[in-house]
């Protein structure tokens, strides 16, 4: 089977996994990739993607990865990351607690919002999103008719940011302690699988034996984690976002079924 991957940072950990080897069924497996933080600058027509710029078209060159794909040829191709986390979520609890849901230590001072707005805002961020963007420009193209697109979310944050003190992953600490870990990750996956009916995908979600706490990533996944501007280099310390080359593997033998 032949899969293109497209992504963020987020697929350097599939990259990681195909590059160990090991697989077997004559599978091809293409990535083009690029950080988040910046337009994705992709170009779909006449049934082919390429790099929207020549920033871009180096960056993959960088990568060994081509900077341009027939889509006639792709069996399937795999959209990872892209602003498809439930970290949307996190950021409105944090200011709001949601009416009915159970929690060790309440703030009634907080505003409260109902489980249906948190649900809408989720799928507001969803929709928004720039693997939204990517999906309906490759369902235009009529290369890509009839064809598989799987969805490959971010993984959740390492469960590292328990032991940590401040930094970024205060917020979703201040959730855990508040019990709220499988609440958050039953609405998250739920709204997922809606957005994936949306787009007309198949969604890929993150194994169970990599979780912990609910939505926090079990460590063995992110120790070692590379980086995709440079993958010699392992992520910073601090890093809690990237999962890596064993985590990879777990999802594109998803894909590659």
């Amino acid at each position: 089977m032949r899969v293109l991957v497209l992504g963020d940072s987020h697929a350097a950990c599939l990259i990681e996994a195909w590059r160990e080897g090991g697989w077997a069924g004559g599978h091809a497996v293409a990535f083009f990739a690029r950080p988040a933080g910046r337009p994705f600058a992709h170009v779909v027509a006449g049934g082919r993607l390429a790099a929207g710029s020549e920033a871009f078209a180096q960056f993959l060159a960088g990568l060994g990865q081509a900077a341009a794909h027939d889509l006639a040829a792709q069996d399937a191709v795999a959209v990872v990351g892209c602003g498809v986390s439930v970290c949307p979520m996190v950021r409105v609890l944090h200011h709001y607690r949601v009416l009915g849901w159970t929690e060790r230590a309440p703030d009634e001072e907080m505003p409260a919002i109902s489980e249906a707005v948190l649900r809408v805002a989720m799928a507001e961020a969803l929709d928004a999103s720039v693997a939204a963007r990517i999906v309906a420009d490759l369902r235009a193209d009529p290369a890509m008719a009839g064809k598989t697109i799987h969805l490959l979310p971010q993984p959740f944050p390492s469960e590292r940011l328990m032991a940590s003190g401040g930094g970024v992953g205060a917020g979703v600490r201040g959730l855990l302690r508040r019990g709220l870990g499988h609440a958050i990750c039953d609405v998250y996956l739920e709204e997922l699988e809606r957005f994936a009916g949306r787009l007309g995908v198949e969604v890929h979600v993150q194994p169970p034996e990599t979780m912990r706490q609910g939505c926090l990533t079990a460590t063995p996944f992110t120790e070692g984690a590379r980086r995709l501007v440079n993958l010699e280099m392992a992520q910073r310390k601090e890093d809690i976002l990237h999962a890596n080359a064993g985590f990879g593997r777990l999802m594109l033998q998803q894909v590659l079924g």
